[in-house]
């Protein structure tokens, strides 16, 4: 069977382990960094992990979850942005503009870690999500 997802660099650091996963549905490779509660440097030590990460990654490109991530992402920080007003043209600039920079798995949530480098160029947008995808927080660091 083909892989739809696949790792195509590991790397074991003193408290995670990076990887590049190849993304076939959108054609990219995107980094991440997993990152486990008890300390195991193993690669064995972050197999399950993995396997979450790359199911999570499937829902969020194969079925486009990250589509409507996206449009609420836009929509709170243009209604932040703008005391509760939506401006349209500024959401639609902003949904537009947003980059999926990497993503940082941990064993109860992830962050999705956003760019949107012709709004905030030099911010990085962060998304902390469940692991069925409800967004918990959003903070941008400036």
């Amino acid at each position: 069977m083909l892989e739809i997802i696949r790792v195509t660099k590991e790397e074991i650091t003193a408290d995670s382990l990076k990887v590049l996963f190849e993304i076939d549905a959108i054609k990219k490779s995107i980094a991440a960094e997993l990152f486990l509660e008890q300390d195991d440097s193993s690669k064995e030590g972050y197999k399950a992990l993995l396997a979450q990460s790359k199911r999570v990654l499937e829902t969020l490109f194969i079925k486009n979850e990250i589509v409507e991530i996206t449009k609420a992402i836009a929509i709170e920080i243009t209604e932040s942005a703008y005391e509760g007003d939506l401006r349209e043209k500024e959401y639609a600039e902003l949904r537009q503009d947003l980059l999926i920079d990497q993503f940082h798995f941990f064993e109860e949530e992830l962050i999705i870690v956003f760019v949107a480098p012709k709004i905030f160029s030099n911010n990085a947008i962060n998304v902390q999500l469940d692991y069925s995808l409800e967004i918990q927080d959003l903070s941008i660091d400036m």
